[in-house]
């Protein structure tokens, strides 16, 4: 090996521009006190609150108790001039102006006054004061912040204690209330321990001689000896009990202890080590290492770290020689792992926009369906559930399609065979095989499309029956108006020359002699006064139909509405040899709805299904069942009359259509105007031979606390 003066100078030649960075970074670090890279090492973290906790401090901004301790400083300490001070004071202060909340200092003149009163809720806070098994009963703990080592403390002229060994068969004062159960545990040395009220009352018992020594904090000690102007006391020795001293908070107020924490959490080391400096003057020798022990520990690692150093530059010239030979072996495995690396990437990205387009086909709230050469590639769940089965746009594919939509529906199928005629669309009726409505609508739109690198044709389909149904409800809505107000001016027209007719065949009878010869007259006088009685009822329904305006709603439960508008009908159907029959779910919540007008509505039902049986031979019975499914309400009223036929479905609600010779055609556009104005939907259903059943849904109030 070479060696000499030219052996270094070769050596720093292969060190790499990157290594020689990283040991310039390490001579600095080296020259750089510790003190200063740990706000850089361990940066505190910034305040956030969440909602409760900001709601609760905004409420308990202004009422924030303190109990101050006035004799432990230089923790916290009330100075000649009343104010409060020291370490602890200082968090206060950063405390009180990072949540912005003002507190009231409470003074007690004795530690356990202070626990006493933070015990009975009379103090908020305590800012020094240790966790013990007792206390958390009533306090609520934060992390510690400070550590206050305990010492024996003796007068200089007692040459009996030179050590904490001394202590046996002596007696030893301590603060009552202090948390000092740790130390109490030692009087199996037959030391005597002596309680007293504070740390000051404690100097002065070993400045007098009252009693040998006492345990103390150091920092403390000091700063009551400095203040009672006290000399002739040593410190013999560490007594092994060090607490941490944390803040302490009422433990009804959970949000405020972690309010607390976080606050705590988010003073930056810097700043710490700047009260700390400030207070604490006199660091104890188990806490901390000399400057001149941190100075060598210092200048050790920085002689280790250069010494690494040289040896990893030694290293890396081995290791440039051996690599300069592997490289282009390396070179080329790496480009090959970098090109299947690549195809990989391009195929998990293909797999992914696959899985994303799938997802959104299966969620999208439109039917989907594409078809490669008349074949379905590709069909959503909401294509099925649109028309009740996998369709392929075939029209032997669609059921009960009306005349008048079925040569558009043809045209739209036809263009699907043809690409060249898209895109197309259409809007047809058809008859869904499952749902309870059977008769559904839906607008279809088809367009060309490069699906999976093929001509592809997408067709989307749109469920429209709720639209229709509201233009059609709108549609007779309209009707009923416009027929309203026309049969209102003619039923009014009528009903004045009525009533003059009416009066004059009441007054007849008293200007013909009652003998044999006028009895036929007293018949078609009858005859007239019945013919009018009717007319009579045709304009009072007709009137009844012209009548607008919103029902007075409130809650009103269906179940009892039924039953009293059974009672009043019940004679009359037994008259005309109608059974009535209830099936009525017990529990159904209630709706919106004006009492009267649900009971005119099963009035024109009941009605309408006593004239469709009348003349039947065989058992007539009318049903009347009620039931809840989610929120909505239905009540059936099914007779077993003849029916009527479905052709006629959508026009029997208009007015004035019907298909009984003396009926009027009123009562059934009265019942649908009764249920459009609460806000529901009538439904009729029918089997010829078999009876009629009309449905109404109302919705349901979600609150029975509204009724």
């Amino acid at each position: 090996m070479q060696t000499g003066p030219h052996f270094f100078p070769k050596m720093s030649q292969r060190i790499s521009s990157r290594l020689k960075i990283f040991i310039l970074l390490i001579c600095c670090a080296a020259l750089i006190p510790m003190p200063q890279l740990l706000p850089l090492l361990n940066p505190a973290p910034s305040l956030h609150l969440t909602p409760e906790e900001s709601q609760w401090l905004e409420a308990h901004r202004a009422r924030i108790r303190v109990g101050v301790s006035p004799h432990w400083g230089p923790y916290e300490f009330i100075d000649k001039k009343g104010e409060y001070k020291g370490y602890a004071a200082e968090y206060l202060s950063l405390i009180e102006e990072m949540l912005d909340i003002e507190v009231q200092l409470v003074q007690e003149a004795l530690w356990y006054t202070t626990l006493e009163k933070a015990k009975n809720r009379e103090i908020d806070l305590l800012l020094s004061t240790i966790s013990t098994p007792e206390r958390r009963k009533f306090l609520l703990f934060t992390p510690p912040y400070y550590t206050a080592p305990y010492h024996i403390i003796t007068r200089k002229s007692n040459e009996a204690i030179q050590s904490v060994g001394d202590l046996s068969g002596k007696t030893l004062a301590y603060t009552k209330g202090y948390a000092i159960d740790f130390f109490k545990s030692q009087s199996a040395r037959n030391i005597q321990l002596v309680p007293v009220d504070s740390d000051h009352m404690a100097i002065r018992k070993v400045a007098f001689g009252e009693v040998d020594a006492m345990l103390g904090c150091l920092a403390t000690t000091l700063h009551a000896v400095e203040q009672e102007g006290i000399t002739g006391l040593k410190e013999i020795g560490y007594s092994g009990f060090s607490p941490s001293h944390c803040m302490a908070s009422r433990s009804d107020w959970p949000l405020f202890s972690q309010i607390l924490t976080k606050a705590l959490a988010a003073i930056d080391a810097e700043k710490r080590a700047e009260i700390h400096k400030k207070w604490i003057t006199i660091e104890s020798p188990h806490a901390s290492i000399s400057q001149k022990a941190w100075n060598f520990l210092c200048l050790c690692l920085f002689f280790l770290i250069l010494g690494i150093a040289l040896v990893m530059a030694w290293n890396q010239s081995l290791r440039q020689r051996v690599e300069k030979k592997t490289r282009r072996l390396k070179a080329n495995e790496t480009r090959l792992n970098e090109l299947l690396a690549i195809g990989e990437m391009r195929t998990e990205k293909l797999r992914q926009t696959e899985r994303n387009f799938m997802e959104l086909i299966n969620h999208h709230t439109n039917g989907i369906l594409i078809l490669q050469q008349k074949k379905v590639i590709l069909c959503n769940s909401e294509m099925v559930a649109i028309f009740g089965k996998p369709v392929t746009f075939e029209i032997n594919n669609f059921d009960g399609v009306p005349p008048e939509h079925l040569p558009h529906l043809i045209t739209f199928c036809n263009a699907i065979c043809e690409p060249a005629n898209l895109p197309v669309s259409v809007s047809f009726q058809f008859n869904h095989p499952t749902a309870a409505a059977p008769r559904k609508w839906a607008h279809c739109r088809a367009s060309s499309i490069r699906y999976m690198g093929s001509p592809s044709i997408l067709v989307v389909a749109v469920d429209t029956t709720a639209s229709e149904e509201m233009k059609n409800i709108v549609l007779i809505q309209d009707k009923m108006a416009s027929l309203g107000r026309i049969s209102a001016g003619i039923a009014h027209d009528i009903r004045s020359p009525l009533s003059g007719i009416n009066i004059f065949l009441e007054q007849l009878p008293r200007y013909l002699p009652r003998n044999e010869t006028s009895q036929v007259a007293y018949e078609i006088i009858d005859e007239i006064q019945a013919a009018s009685s009717k007319i009579e009822a045709v304009i009072r329904r007709v009137m009844d139909f012209s009548k607008t305006g919103k029902p007075q709603c409130r809650p009103c439960l269906v179940n009892p509405t039924i039953q009293s508008t059974v009672k009043i009908v019940h004679r009359t159907l037994r008259k005309a040899g109608i059974r009535l029959e209830l099936d009525l779910q017990e529990g159904v919540g209630p709706i919106m709805a004006e009492e009267t007008h649900i009971q005119s509505l099963l009035f024109n039902l009941i009605n309408n299904a006593k004239e469709a049986m009348m003349g039947q031979e065989r058992e007539k019975v009318v049903t009347i069942s009620t039931r809840q499914e989610n929120d909505v309400l239905y009540f059936t009223v099914k007779d077993n009359g003849p029916g009527f036929s479905m052709d006629h479905r959508e026009a029997i609600f208009e007015p004035f259509f019907s298909e009984k010779q003396s009926g009027t055609g009123i009562g059934l556009s009265i019942c649908q105007r009764i249920v459009s104005d609460h806000g529901g939907t009538i439904t009729a259903t029918s089997q010829e031979g078999e009876g009629a059943a009309f449905v109404m849904a109302f919705p349901l109030l979600k609150k029975m606390g509204d009724i």
